[in-house]
């Protein structure tokens, strides 16, 4: 704390001595929390304390052609992620007309990054950043080129949902990369493009691992596994009169080194490796913007990796996967409805084609339409066989056309259909806006095994089973200007979701490929209900005011939540002796006021629902927090 007061103090004082030509600022941010946490084992209703407290604080300053951006953080615990105290990001950058150099902490992509994307979001704990430098150079009006070396040392977490701890990164990488583009503005009238190639030499964490000592076989666990990939790739972008066009292409080649060694101490079974493989990627768009009307459509075909399910499944056993660098675009739509936010699709960078079309209509000065449609799989499905002959294993199968989308379950099918209706009406100087959502996707492990009968011969045994989420949102939000400069705003969400749970078993004549007899064919379907309330009473620029309802019809976890008095807060005794059922109700109260233009003060009391938090198609699963207390106070200056 003595380092960054003098070293705030300097920069201030700089800024003060040379105001024609230097600049200051800075963003604080200041969170504090306290409250129960229920535990994250599945079917477990201990609640233990949970407590955080986060604080960062970023100060930017610059002089002349130099600058500087440092980020601070005081953290332990934050509300997810490891502790951190201290120094956290320092870049330092020149710049002139014909050249720029970056080091530091270093941010940003090639094209639509589906190579290289550096980016962060502390809110999901995720950083993509390179410890490195950054040279960009202008020999021409028209060319750049940028050379990036540095490296990454980015967390993940497990795979996500209940009974994972966000404060804990499972997992951690250390990647070196060097990267190279070359990029031409206007090199036709219109038209720029780009070449690029990215190389990424990485150690990759791995359970166990089988060495060989003097003929002899010796067990090691959490050892890393070098990997090293290459992705060249280029990108075209033509700008018309009312259109744009992009399209960008990409392949990459992965080695993992040292394969034949690999054994897995839990499963007690070597997992074998290509020690080569290749994969590719690409994305297009198109937009239309003729005047009112505004066309966006979207094309994406990720193909990275078609490991079989027990290699895609366990995290440490995933070498083939995407370096944390590589981050393309998800073409979808993410929503800022609650409801909606919690149970968005979950991307599939290594594995995934489909497409989004969007449509904007501005009807009138008053009315505003949005249509949005998204569509995607995975190129490849897997079946789980045993032959009588000896083939045991997975056999994989692909899509019809590796260019387009399937709607067999086998390969995760998404789908989604949502409306946006936005209306000023003027004689009550009211904003409503209208939304509907509705979506269907294949949410946990498609399982399709295959035996072959000893006992009966040219016979085999096929069972099936999957799970299939349906959902229905119905959101609203409406808005009324009071007198002396207050408004009132409603949000009301309704969630309807069909959880299917697939099972067919039947038995195959080889012969004749026919079906001999069915012994079970069924759809389970378990209905869930959702409602999201929230009322706030706000006087811009000066302060909020507010209270928010949730309500589940079910967990599909563990224990119904909020049945217990004697865990009430005194929010939720007075809602209880009011004759309220508080079984999976969570209720709150929330307030801000501005001390300062610049300054926020937001409080929060009461409990808060858990559920997923994504970024740019990237999820974590935070927990919920129960008779709670959190302060956050947001500064700039």
């Amino acid at each position: 704390m003595f380092y960054l007061k003098r070293l705030s103090l300097f920069l201030f004082l700089l800024s003060l001595s040379y105001s024609q030509s230097a600049y200051f600022s800075a963003g604080l941010t200041a969170q504090y929390g306290s409250g129960f946490q229920s535990s994250i084992e599945i079917g477990d209703t201990t609640r233990n304390s949970y407590v955080f407290r986060e604080h960062t604080l970023d100060i930017t300053a610059g002089y002349g052609n130099f600058s500087i951006w440092s980020n601070f953080e005081f953290s332990s615990p934050p509300r997810i992620g490891p502790d951190h105290l201290g120094l956290r990001k320092l870049r330092l950058m020149w710049e002139s007309d014909y050249l720029s150099v970056s080091a530091g902490d270093l941010y940003g992509q090639f094209g639509r990054g589906l190579a290289l994307n550096l980016w962060e979001s502390q809110g999901i704990d995720w950083d993509s950043s390179l410890r490195g430098i950054w040279l960009t150079a202008r020999p021409t009006e028209k060319l750049t080129v940028d050379i990036v070396s540095g490296n990454s040392a980015g967390g993940r977490h497990l795979p996500i949902g209940p009974g994972v701890d966000p404060r804990i990164r499972d997992f951690s990488e250390d990647a070196t990369v060097s990267a190279l583009l070359l990029s031409a503005d206007n090199f036709l009238p219109n038209l720029s493009l780009g070449l690029y190639g990215v190389d990424v030499d990485a150690f990759k964490p791995w359970f166990g691992k089988m060495q060989n000592l003097f003929g002899d076989v010796e067990t090691v666990d959490s050892v890393n596994v070098r990997t090293r990939s290459f992705s060249p790739g280029f990108f075209v972008e033509y700008f018309g009169r009312d259109y744009d066009l992009y399209v960008e292409v990409m392949k990459r080649s992965l080695e993992i080194f040292d394969t034949d060694s690999l054994y897995s101490t839990p499963s007690f079974e070597w997992i074998y490796y290509e020690r080569e493989s290749k994969g590719w990627g690409g994305y297009a768009s198109v937009s239309y913007y003729p005047g009112k009307l505004g066309v966006t459509l979207e094309y994406k075909n990720y193909f990275f990796d078609d490991s079989h399910p027990d290699i895609r499944t366990k995290l440490p056993y995933h070498l083939g996967r995407l370096a944390p660098i590589m981050n393309g675009p998800t073409a979808f739509k993410e929503y800022s409805a609650v409801l909606m936010r919690r149970t968005p699709h979950i991307m599939d960078f290594e594995d995934e084609v489909g497409i989004q079309a969007e449509v904007n209509l501005n009807v009138s000065d008053d009315l505003f339409l949005v249509f949005n449609y998204a569509q995607s799989s995975r190129h490849t499905g897997f079946r789980d066989v045993n032959y009588i002959d000896g083939y045991d294993g997975w056999e994989k199968v692909e899509t019809e056309s590796l260019l387009w989308f399937s709607d067999n379950e086998m390969f995760y099918p998404f789908k989604e259909f949502y409306g946006e209706f936005n209306y000023h009406y003027s004689p009550l100087n009211l904003d409503i806006r209208l939304m509907a959502a509705r979506s269907s996707e294949i949410v946990e492990s498609y399982v399709e095994i295959i035996n072959e009968l000893s006992y009966w011969e040219n016979h085999t045994q096929e069972q099936l089973d999957w799970k299939k989420r349906n959902l229905y949102t119905l959101p609203t939000e409406l808005t009324l200007s009071l007198p002396s400069g207050h408004g009132l705003t409603l949000y009301w969400e309704h969630q309807w979701e069909d959880y299917n749970d697939r099972n067919y078993l039947v038995y195959r004549d080889l012969s004749s490929s026919e079906i001999d007899s069915v012994t079970t064919d069924e759809i389970l379907t378990v209905p869930y209900y959702y409602r999201y309330v929230a009322l706030n009473l706000s006087k811009p620029s000066r302060y909020s005011a507010g209270f928010v309802y949730d309500f589940a019809s079910g967990i599909k976890t563990g224990s119904p939540q909020n049945t217990d008095p004697a865990n009430d807060s005194w929010l939720e005794e007075i809602l209880r002796n009011s004759g309220v059922d508080m079984t999976n109700k969570w209720f709150g109260v929330q307030g801000s006021l501005y001390l300062t233009p610049a300054t926020i003060f937001n409080v929060f009391y009461g409990s808060l629902q858990g559920g997923l938090k994504c970024d740019s198609g990237v999820c974590v699963y935070v927990p919920g927090i129960e008779d709670a207390f959190t302060v956050t106070i947001t500064s700039n200056f």
